[in-house]
């Protein structure tokens, strides 16, 4: 008897004893209907440009060593025109060592999407953001912990020289490397460059949020808030889907968020008071044909409704989804970057036959 038939008789015995939110949705929906407007969709906002942001990354990991591909994308949508314009910001390297890889090639993309935001407020009213940008804001770095505080006065001294020829057309940190090499190396080296980048991402969205705030909406696919308390294990986002069906078009009483009652962390002194005091509204939404989605924005609700619903297809703003498409790095285009690097190692996989 192979792998997957044990794995099926396992699934056939728990299934019955699985406690999923959808199989228990009648018990939330008066709930959620305390805290629910219902909308009618609105047409196109006219003479609007409609900018969305969203990111991607992919990398192959060898012995000692990980080859990376980051990219940002921003798709424009101008009045008048069914005609979208894209940019695109990129970046293609190595990471040595390879410890903590991960956590900075996630901080590294945000850079890149922090900045592609950043360079497209001047062209539209209205900026999407795909995710949660209080997440992005609150979820803290293992460099925080990890480092020395020989190490994190060097990068922050470094930062300070940094930000007088900050760019957004490309990572700053990554100008630096170099210097860093002189003064630590392997796990340590690893950790304060992180650190570095870690400030120069704080950095970076310091500047879209104070230069664009007003034009912001962000949307979230998935949270962890629990904001209107429908349940005490399960999410908000959880429950509204499961009770989605029920559900009429429009969005959930808005909810006034500021980081201070988020941040169970300190950011770097640089960016405390200002990212302490960030202030957001927070609700939850419904376009037709779609299903539940998390907002985050400064602007009144009924505005975002009217512009979301504008630019929806299939319950989503459109627009993200393009730049979901256009930006993504998938196996096949990593393949293609790896064979113009003419990249070889060892994976350390290879006795496996992969």
């Amino acid at each position: 008897m192979g792998l997957i038939t044990h794995l099926i008789e396992k699934a056939l015995k728990r299934r019955e004893g699985l406690a999923l939110p959808s199989g228990n949705s009648e018990q939330y929906l008066d709930k959620v209907l305390e805290v629910w407007i219902e909308k009618e969709p609105s047409p196109e906002p006219a003479g609007l440009s409609v900018s969305a942001v969203d990111g991607s990354r992919n990398r192959k990991e060898y012995v000692g060593y990980t080859v990376y591909a980051i990219a940002a994308a921003s798709v424009l949508s101008k009045p008048h025109t069914d005609k979208l314009e894209t940019h695109y910001l990129v970046d293609v390297d190595v990471l040595k060592p390879e410890e903590y890889s991960e956590s900075r090639l996630r901080i590294l993309m945000g850079i890149l999407e922090a900045k592609e935001a950043v360079s497209s407020l001047k062209d539209c009213e209205v900026l999407l953001i795909d995710g949660s940008l209080i997440g992005n804001l609150i979820r803290p770095a293992v460099f925080n912990y990890e480092i020395s505080e020989e190490g994190k006065s060097y990068a922050e001294s470094i930062y300070r020289e940094m930000v007088s020829s900050f760019s957004t057309n490309t990572i700053n940190s990554k100008e630096f490397y170099s210097e860093l090499q002189k003064r630590f190396t392997g796990r340590e080296y690893a950790v304060v460059a992180g650190y570095l980048e870690y400030l120069e991402y704080l950095h970076s969205y310091k500047i879209l949020l104070e230069t664009g705030k007003e034009k912001i909406i962000a949307v979230s696919k998935r949270s962890e808030s629990r904001i209107y308390g429908f349940d005490q294990i399960v999410s908000d986002i959880a429950v509204l889907n499961a009770v989605s069906l029920h559900l009429p078009e429009g969005f959930s009483r808005p909810n006034s968020t500021k980081l201070t009652r988020e941040i169970k962390f300190s950011y770097p002194e640089e960016f405390e008071e200002f990212f302490r005091e960030l202030e957001l509204e927070t609700f939850f939404f419904k376009l037709p044909g779609g299903g539940v989605y998390k907002c985050e924005t400064v602007k009144p609700p009924e505005e975002v409704w009217n512009i979301l619903s504008g630019f929806s297809i299939n319950g989503y703003p459109y627009l993200l989804t393009e730049a979901h498409k256009r930006v993504k790095i998938g196996r096949e285009e990593m393949e293609r970057v790896l064979k113009t690097l003419k990249a070889t190692g060892v994976t350390g996989r290879e006795g496996l036959g992969e």
